[in-house]
């Protein structure tokens, strides 16, 4: 039995290259560390390898770097030191992404003039075991009528609800709210004094400052709704993690991939769910366009956890092209606001 002991990555601790910086996303931590491609390229190309081997590569001046590359790498759990005989022992996890659910997720808008058939939708979507339904209220409906919608979701086979609403209408306890409806993993309250977050029950509660008027109020790309999960990894290696199996009925009805797309698949008044999934060819090419396809995006270190939009596009003839409402520079690893930040269309 061999005794030599070799560095190796935790299995849940993945590398992945940025054209100007790389990360090492802890999948099971839910945490990242941001890392220069150095670090990344040692990485991805010495593991494997003992210390002695490793150091032996770098000139004698070099070695006080990678101690401290070490010493991070060990202090967070990155890596670690395995007899070389038990490596096998530890293998690398499998990033397929798979799913039981035709709908992993279903967006239903309404306002003041929105004219749904409440029940017939929340048929429908029971029928398809909807995985999460998010409820955008963009206007103050009758709490009787809300109590209803809710009251029929517990009943079906919807697992989860997102509910989505303006603090004017919060004339009620939240906490009460989600102890009586216990679908609701998240109830998000918009247009608070500050931002707030917190749990109770089955549900996160969060109050935000931003204003959702309507659905061109989504799409934004932030630090702040970043997903650093196995699951949100693995799909976003083959799939669009935005539209990948979502449908969603705006507040006209229309059936779209997301309310805020322009290419409608009918209205629900005269087209059943169940018939637009029969075009699921069509939906598909929406549902596959990775991040590793996106201009710009493909080129990011934050491409696997970030939150994708094709809705609002940079170049809207081209359903490759970047978000528009992103404000990350992957080249100059810069956000807007802080100095030397460079526009990606300023470098073209």
């Amino acid at each position: 039995m061999g005794k030599s002991k070799v560095l190796k990555l935790f299995a849940c601790c993945v590398p992945v290259k940025g054209s100007a910086r790389s990360i090492i996303y802890d999948l099971q931590r839910r945490r990242y560390f941001i890392i220069p491609n150095a670090l990344y390229d040692i990485l991805q190309t010495e593991m494997g390898k003992t210390i002695d081997e490793i150091k032996g590569i770098y000139s004698a001046d070099e070695h006080e770097i990678f101690d401290r590359y070490l010493r991070f790498l060990i202090d967070n759990e990155i890596v670690f030191e395995c007899a070389e005989d038990y490596v096998h022992l530890f293998p690398s996890i499998d990033f397929s992404w798979e799913s039981a659910f035709v709908l992993e997720n279903f967006i239903l808008d309404i306002d003041e003039f929105s004219n749904h058939d409440f029940a017939y939708i929340i048929n429908e979507l029971s029928d398809l075991n909807v995985r999460v339904l998010q409820l955008r209220l963009f206007s103050q409906i009758a709490k009787k009528q809300l109590d209803q919608i809710l009251r029929q979701i517990t009943g079906s086979n919807i697992r989860t609800v997102e509910l989505v609403m303006p603090l004017s209408y919060l004339e009620f306890d939240s906490a009460c709210f989600v102890e009586e409806f216990t679908k609701i993993s998240n109830l998000i309250i918009y247009g608070a004094e500050e931002d707030v977050i917190h749990s109770h029950k089955q549900a996160n509660i969060v109050y935000t400052k931003a204003i959702v008027r309507s659905e061109k109020d989504c799409g934004l790309v932030e630090q702040d709704l970043f997903s650093c999960n196995l699951k949100f990894f693995c799909e976003a290696q083959q799939f669009n993690t935005c539209l990948n199996r979502k449908l969603a009925i705006d507040k006209h009805g229309e059936i779209r991939n997301c309310p805020a797309m322009k290419d409608s698949y009918g209205n629900i008044k005269s087209h059943s769910l169940r018939a637009v999934l029969k075009k699921m060819a069509e939906l598909k090419t929406n549902w596959s366009i990775c991040k590793d396809k996106i201009s710009v995006c493909k080129d990011c270190e934050y491409r696997y956890m970030c939150h994708d939009c094709r809705a609002f596009i940079t170049n809207p003839s081209d359903k490759y092209s970047q978000p528009a409402k992103c404000d990350y520079n992957p080249y100059v690893a810069k956000w807007k606001g802080e100095k030397g930040f460079i526009p990606v269309e300023d470098m073209k």
